[in-house]
């Protein structure tokens, strides 16, 4: 998964399901590599996910006054 394209909803949950297989997995170097990679995908995901909430959240509450 290239980090320079945007993940979909369907790309994010394929990675948690798929970091969360690997977890259970005896760890070795290329495993722990991936892991890695994979988590910081997920956290972009999630982070980009809760500023676009906030940035709803501070508009809806704009209009109401």
């Amino acid at each position: 998964m290239n980090a320079s394209i945007p993940l979909t909803e369907i790309d994010y949950h394929l990675l948690v399901a798929e970091f969360d297989m690997l977890w259970s997995r005896p760890p070795d170097a290329a495993l722990r590599a991936r892991m890695d990679q994979m988590i910081r995908l997920i956290s972009a995901f999630e982070e980009s996910r809760r500023m676009a909430s906030s940035a709803c959240d501070s508009a809806a509450s704009g209009k109401r006054r």
